[in-house]
Formats: C-alpha cells, structure tokens, sequence
C-alpha cells in the first residue's frame, strides 16, 4: 500500500515522489500530513513563483484544511522542521534556482524530506541523475480505463535489503487516495 511505503523506515529519510498532476500532488501532500501530523510538517519552495502558488493552494483550501498548513521555507538556513515537502522545483523555470538548492536539502541528516517533482518537467537525464539522491523514489504515473482513472505506482526502497513495490490508486474529489 502507498500509504504504507509513504512513512520513512528511518529519521531522516529522503524521498522523492514524481507524479503526474496536481490532483495526486494535493492527496500525496494530504497523506504525508496525516503520516506525521501538521505540527512537524514544513514546505521548502525553490522560489518566489513556487511560493506564490503554494500559498494559493494553501487559500483554496483553506475552508477544508486545518488552519495551520505548515510553515513555508524561501531559504535553505531557516528550516527547523522534522518532515520537510520540498515543492515548486519544476516552477524553477520562471525564477530560476540552482540544483546546490537541492542537493543541500538532500544532504541535510536531520530533516526527512519528501521533494514532489512533477513527471516530465526535468529532462530524462536529470531526472535519473536525481533519484540517485534519494533513499526511495516513488514514480507514479495516470492510466485511464473506460471506466474510472487510476494512477499506478512503483516503489524503489534503497534500504537493506533492497524493495521494490507497485500498486494501483484513485484520488476521490476530496483527494483521498482510495487503493
């Protein structure tokens, strides 16, 4: 179950979830708030633009969620959350960010981050380079039946010993993901 492969085996865990669009990015984000709870929960955006839209997000549902989001980190040195989402690397494009920005993040023993990428907003060699980086990679990608649209996924564990995992899942209109 993603819901069980989304919590980190160990404190300090990085992971990275590729989806597809914006309806898995808000039931993924809902999902890691529920693993850990809102009070340990900080957002790293990679930009001003990143930061705009996050908080957009966060004002669209703002009738829905608990009234504290998390607090949103703009700088590397600021960050003094347990469980970090990393957002808005793919909005880089408009403002401009530097992979060092990233690669601090990953490297930071004390913070387990989740850092959402958008698929196929980076070119296939970065992308391939950057799972490198990660403890687990989560790619999750759309396939759509006559009847219904699921979203299948795979898991790539680099833990002793090595896992790998798939499934199959449907976001509800309240972005619960439904296995």
């Amino acid at each position: 179950m993603l819901s069980e492969y989304i919590k980190p085996s160990l404190s300090g865990e990085k992971i990275l979830v590729i989806y597809p669009k914006n309806e898995v990015l808000f039931a993924v984000s809902k999902l890691i708030t529920r693993v850990h709870g809102i009070d340990k929960i900080g957002w790293y955006t990679f930009n001003d633009v990143a930061k705009r839209r996050l908080e957009s997000v966060f004002e669209m549902f703002e009738e829905y969620a608990p009234s504290y989001p998390g607090r949103i980190y703009g700088s590397y040195d600021e960050i003094d959350s347990e469980v970090l989402i990393a957002f808005g690397y793919h909005l880089c494009i408009y403002g401009g960010c530097s992979d060092d920005m990233l690669v601090r993040l990953v490297l930071r023993k004390d913070t387990t981050l989740y850092f959402l990428l958008l698929s196929g907003s980076i070119d296939a060699i970065r992308e391939r380079s950057m799972k490198d980086l990660f403890d687990k990679v989560v790619e999750i990608e759309e396939k759509e039946y006559s009847f219904e649209k699921t979203f299948l996924y795979k898991i790539y564990e680099y833990v002793y010993p090595f896992r790998e995992y798939a499934g199959a899942f449907r976001v509800t209109s309240e972005y619960e993901l439904i296995e």
